[in-house]
């Protein structure tokens, strides 16, 4: 800004001069407000850039991943943003929760309480919860992976879904190839052994049927079925034992 006045002496007074240096001032400080506001608002329109950029490649490695990726909550809700393929492998709808999802499993509420009570080591907890999700024909393998605040406490927990159905599959035509080998062979050596076995494993689960009259006779028979089942190298039977066994 610039004043001039060649005609009359001393026409620009102090407090005119004051006023002009004033206004010179707070011309300098708008402009200097101008030039920050013009940065400031193109730096937020290339961070909002990026970040736009950052969540189409998020969103599409949702789009396009194979497993089955959702961030949990410490009460258990499941994020909004999840795989895709979650919608395909839930067509009734992916459960708002874990314990919508693990509903059939009467152990996982307990076991993800013992997680946030932080009384037990966390790794000792993960490890205890399911590491497998049985949905109809369906098998879904699941990884825990836990987001920690710095002090260590759990904020919330990354759980991964991989479909196993067919590796699952072919194990278990693996395993039934090689139990039939192994009774054929047992056949061969000891068919009277064998003859036995059937006879009593049918009797055991004859009586398995009726509820036995106690429970520790009920798992006495159990026990014994198991037993019998590993002698004889039926490993499916033995197993599915065991399983009913930790049930009880």
């Amino acid at each position: 800004m610039l004043l001039e006045n060649r005609l009359i002496a001393g026409a620009f007074g102090a407090r005119l001069v004051e006023i002009t240096q004033a206004l010179v001032a707070q011309a300098a400080i708008s402009l200097d407000n101008a030039f920050l506001y013009e940065d400031l608002e193109r730096r937020v329109q290339e961070r909002t850039s990026a970040l736009n950029e950052r969540n189409a490649e998020m969103r599409m490695l949702f789009d396009n991943v194979v497993q089955g990726l959702m961030m949990v909550d410490r009460d258990g809700r499941l994020s909004q943003e999840r795989s895709a393929i979650l919608d395909r492998w839930f067509p009734d709808g992916v459960p708002e929760t874990l314990a919508g999802l693990f509903e059939e499993d009467p152990m996982f509420e307990i076991g993800w309480e013992q997680l946030l009570d932080g009384l037990m080591p966390m790794e000792l907890c993960i490890d205890q919860l399911p590491r497998r999700l049985v949905r109809e024909s369906q098998v879904l393998a699941i990884s825990w992976q836990p987001i920690l605040h710095e002090s260590g406490e759990l904020l919330r927990m990354l759980v991964v879904l991989s479909d196993v159905t067919e590796a699952v599959r072919r194990q278990e035509v693996e395993r039934e190839q090689k139990q039939l080998l192994a009774i054929f062979e047992r056949l061969s050596r000891d068919r009277r052994g064998v003859i036995e076995f059937v006879r009593e494993a049918t009797s055991i689960v004859n009586a398995l049927r009726v509820p036995p009259s106690t429970p520790e006779l009920e798992k006495r028979l159990l026990h014994t079925l198991k037993g019998n089942a590993a002698l004889m190298g039926l490993k499916t039977l033995s197993d599915l034992c065991h399983e009913i066994e930790s049930r009880m």
